[in-house]
């Protein structure tokens, strides 16, 4: 696109406000200056969600939490080696680490951190081995 980064990015954060219901916590969200990186399945030509299979990512579109948070990782080795609950719907599945803008408010969760939406902006890596959900992580380190 030939519009600045700056205006594409103000665009992004009246999507958000559209987008997600209106409260005190949305009016008062601006972008957060964090790059992150996501850990997604990769389905053919698609990247979904390894949790819930149907949140899909696309580059250099936004992608809002309608339900629940989006995580990130803040180091790429770190989104690379994630695991994932069992239930999860694409465990098992080829990954993608993609590199993102955060934007809403951060919090903590464990090593990783929830944000209400984030902007895709490279595929860092696609060449990894599939995922690992939590329990063959845990047997991994314990034997």
């Amino acid at each position: 696109s030939s519009m600045p980064l700056e205006d594409r990015l103000d665009s992004l954060i009246r999507r958000i406000r559209h987008e997600v219901n209106s409260s005190d916590e949305v009016l008062s969200w601006e972008p957060v200056p964090y790059v992150g990186y996501k850990a997604v399945a990769r389905r053919g030509s698609k990247m979904l969600s390894v949790f819930d299979g149907v949140t899909e990512y696309s580059l250099n579109q936004l992608t809002v939490a309608h339900r629940n948070q989006l995580y990130v990782y803040p180091t790429h080795n770190e989104a690379r080696s994630a695991s994932f609950p069992t239930q999860s719907k694409l465990n098992g599945a080829r990954m993608l680490v993609l590199k993102v803008l955060c934007y809403g408010p951060g919090r903590c969760s464990g090593r990783k951190w929830a944000f209400h939406a984030v902007l895709p902006i490279a595929v860092v890596d696609d060449a990894s081995p599939p995922f690992r959900c939590c329990v063959a992580k845990v047997l991994s380190e314990l034997f």
